[in-house]
């Protein structure tokens, strides 16, 4: 009866510290105060979607990209740790969860011991016994969480299990969007130095040609140099791009949890990639839900929330109810007789009194780490949309850029074409050619960067609109937070 009891009064405590809300999202309706005109330019759009889907990756159009995706969240060993992290997480839950059920504890031994009347005061020598005792016993104890203590103790842990959980599609967007960003870079710098091979090809073909009119007379030796000299500032542009390759290929074995010499992955170019015609965009309310980073640090302040009732509820008293069944013999035949049994039932009340300051340092301790923690997220929260933001920017600005850098390569390829008819034809100087030759190679390489920014800055939109690692069904993978009872 009075078990039941306790157990009723338990179920009615209530639940000191603050009950967790939320903050509010921003009730921004968009992430810019204007937008560049894109008009005549190449620029994907925008489309309102309530999530980013979580293999955002697929929509270049590169089977090889999604495979490496895919291989490298199989195999990087990053995300492989934050996956246990998770399951480390999950079983601080349970153990914290197993204080709500009573503990209960069994023991059984034998001793023999030898006693001597001295010890009660008989001086007698004759007065020793050497004895037997058989001892088993069963125990139980029950804390009585009548302030809530555990109740936030369960849900600390069940923040801190989201929080790795939250880190884990974070560590996840950021390993895709690395793959993506970095086989764009590799795109970009075989794409260069294919274009820069062109280049020295064609320079070559010149230089032979002014070698065989310097020895009939027709050019002079400083025609020649001046073409040699031109040709060897294209090729030692080369190992630099040939530099870039390496780079990215050995940063994508990485990435994919291999060694730079065992990784045999596809060989990336930029005419590899669709640059998409839309792109997704979410609402800002829908950014502050999705975001792991985010959700994060929403983790974050709800774990120092809950600790805020952790310190509150050590300053109150704590009812602890316990009993014990046991049997004691000096003979195994005489165990299960009625003179070995014992038992005691009680109910212990325990409160600090003088701490010396101790118990409300640790709250309000409690309550600054609330505090930080609530700044952390506006903080967090203000660099997503900062990110959003320069993503948006940066593909209004890339589609102008790539425009200009289009008339401006093709302005160079008909430039040099034509000179180049026109020196073979002996109407145009090699001064002409060389201007031509030089204005082609920046051409070529400022159009092939921006067509590079442009793709890398469509991924960095996915990656700051939360790199789609929120897949629907594990929202939810966590086990709902205990609702706690409302304060009295």
């Amino acid at each position: 009866m009075a078990l039941a009891g306790a157990f009723g009064l338990a179920a009615t405590s209530c639940t000191v510290g603050p009950d967790f809300h939320p903050p509010a999202a921003p009730n921004d309706t968009g992430y810019l105060a204007t937008h560049v005109s894109t008009n005549g330019t190449t620029t994907p759009a925008l489309a309102q979607q309530p999530a980013i889907r979580h293999d955002w990756y697929a929509l270049y159009d590169n089977a090889a990209l999604n495979h490496l995706v895919g291989q490298a969240l199989a195999a990087n060993p990053t995300r492989a740790a934050a996956e246990q992290r998770v399951a480390a997480a999950r079983e601080v839950v349970n153990v914290v969860y197993g204080g709500r059920y009573p503990s209960l504890g069994a023991g059984a031994g034998i001793k023999r011991s030898r006693a001597s009347g001295l010890s009660f005061g008989a001086t007698d020598p004759l007065f020793v016994n050497t004895f037997n005792l058989y001892q088993a016993q069963l125990t139980a104890a029950y804390d009585l969480d009548i302030f809530g203590e555990l109740t936030r103790r369960i849900e600390n842990a069940q923040a801190l299990a989201a929080l790795a959980h939250d880190r884990q599609l974070d560590a996840e967007a950021t390993l895709v969007a690395n793959i993506v960003a970095t086989a764009f870079a590799e795109g970009g710098a075989r794409t260069t130095r294919t274009a820069l091979e062109t280049i020295a090809a064609r320079q070559r073909s010149t230089v032979a040609l002014i070698e065989d009119q310097e020895r009939l007379g027709a050019a002079l030796e400083t025609d020649v140099l001046r073409a040699r000299g031109q040709l060897a500032d294209t090729e030692a542009l080369i190992p630099d791009y040939d530099q870039q390759i390496a780079v990215a290929r050995h940063r994508l074995a990485i990435l994919t949890g291999v060694t730079p010499a065992q990784y045999a992955g596809p060989r990336f170019t930029l005419d590899a990639f669709t640059l998409p015609a839309t792109l997704p965009l979410t609402l800002p309310s829908q950014l502050v839900a999705q975001r792991p980073d985010i959700r994060a640090a929403r983790d974050l302040l709800h774990a120092a929330s809950a600790q805020v009732g952790v310190a509150t509820a050590e300053m109150l008293p704590k009812l602890q109810l316990t009993a014990g069944y046991s049997r004691s013999a000096l003979r195994p035949n005489a165990f299960g007789g009625p003179l070995a049994e014992m038992y005691n039932v009680g109910a212990g009340l325990a409160a600090p009194l003088f701490e010396g300051g101790r118990l409300r340092a640790q709250k309000r301790q409690a309550q600054a780490e609330y505090r930080a923690a609530a700044q952390d997220y506006r903080a967090t929260v203000l660099t997503a949309f900062d990110e959003v933001a320069d993503a948006l920017r940066a593909l209004d600005n890339d589609a102008v850029r790539r425009a200009a850098r289009q008339r401006s390569r093709a302005a160079a390829q008909a430039s040099a074409r034509l000179i180049d008819l026109q020196f073979r034809a002996g109407s145009a100087d090699l001064l002409s050619s060389y201007l031509a030759q030089i204005e082609l190679t920046q051409a070529e390489i400022g159009y092939a960067a921006s067509r590079l920014s442009q793709l890398a800055d469509s991924a960095l939109l996915m990656r700051a609109l939360g790199g789609g690692r929120l897949p629907a069904a594990s929202v939810d993978a966590l086990p709902d937070t205990p609702s706690p009872a409302r304060n009295p």
